[in-house]
């Protein structure tokens, strides 16, 4: 039932999100110089606001902004986490999990790799800051 409702609405996110990357203009929140907003991030929350969930319009808003694709939207059942989903709207996936029930990539099921450790896994960093003030630049 949650998974269902999650994979709808990121579909309909990410419909928004395609159709606003590359025709963005960036600006930075004036309460965080370190946070890039875009027209896609207004648009897509003010789309999911209407639901009791945890969101991230645009997760990636730097990646999105310099119009590069690793970009995501995601959603969280609010209160006690039992359904979440992630869009990669430039890919054409959009992953879902219910508690119990698993997790999913476009309706295939997904597992975890099975080769344990941190040393398997690949890890990301990133900097983010206005270019008007480096100086305050922040990992994230």
């Amino acid at each position: 039932m949650y998974r269902q409702f999650i994979e709808q609405v990121l579909d309909v996110a990410s419909a928004v999100a395609r159709d606003k990357f590359g025709k963005v203009s960036t600006r930075y929140k004036e309460s965080d110089p370190h946070q890039v907003l875009t027209e896609a991030d207004t648009a897509i929350g003010k789309l999911l606001l209407r639901y009791t969930w945890v969101i991230d319009p645009i997760d990636g808003t730097s990646n999105f902004a310099a119009g590069l694709p690793h970009y995501g939207i995601m959603v969280l059942e609010d209160a006690t986490p039992i359904a979440g989903g992630i869009a990669l709207p430039a890919f054409g996936e959009i992953y879902s999990a219910q508690k119990g029930e698993g997790a999913t990539c476009n309706g295939a099921p997904i597992h975890v790799a099975g080769n344990g450790g941190v040393a398997g896994r690949m890890l990301c960093y990133g900097i983010d800051a206005d270019p008007a003030h480096p100086e305050v630049a922040r990992a994230s």
